[in-house]
Formats: structure tokens, sequence, C-alpha cells
């Protein structure tokens, strides 16, 4: 009977009993609840995650808070630096000049010559 007294008390004091989900996110091990916790829970949590998971960051998510990653938003992302990227080149290459009529200059005019 003891040891059964031990494991439901070392249970109440485990603030990881009830987390909702857990995920790696690019190497952090987030944890998401819907509840929120006081500070001393916090630091115990942080203690079981430190001994559970030595050397790994985690995060934890409390109040319904969600990481988010879409895959549409990472295209999105990667065509916009495309695009800066081509901008950027863009603006190195040296602006064309238009004659009065309009028409493209074949080189850059020479300012000490005459219109």
């Amino acid at each position: 009977m003891p040891l059964e007294q031990d494991t439901q008390r070392a249970e109440r004091g485990n603030p990881l009993k009830d987390m909702g989900q857990a995920k790696l996110v690019d190497g952090t091990l987030v944890l998401e609840t819907e509840q929120y916790f006081s500070q001393r829970q916090r630091e115990q949590m942080r203690e079981h995650l430190s001994v559970a998971f030595p050397g790994r960051r985690f995060v934890v998510l409390e109040g319904g808070m969600r990481v988010s990653r879409h895959e549409q938003l990472d295209r999105i992302e990667a065509k916009l630096d495309r695009l800066l990227a081509a901008l950027a080149e863009d603006e190195q290459d040296e602006p064309q000049g238009f004659d009065l009529e309009g028409q493209p200059m074949p080189a850059p005019r020479n300012p000490t010559e005459p219109l």
C-alpha cells in the first residue's frame, strides 16, 4: 500500500501529468495545454522537463495557445525571398536612358555632350 500512495502522490505533484499535446518543432519540444499554471507549477514543470529531456529546449504554451506552421505560408515566404532577390539584382543594373522621342538609348548619355 505505501508504494501505491507514493505513486499517487507523485502523480499529483507532477505538472506534466495532464498536459495536452507535445510536439517537436525545429528541435524544440513544444507542450500545448488548455490550462494556466501558477509560478510554482511552472518551476516544477521546468524541473520535470529538465530531468525528462536533458539538454532539450522546451516551451510550454498555456491557455489554449497553439503552434501553427502552414506549408502555404512557407511557400509564400520562399516566393517573397525570390522576388526580393530579383528586385535587389535589378537595382544593381544601370537604368536605361531614353531619348526625347521615348526611344531607348543604346548607351548611357555622356553628361558632357550637348542634348
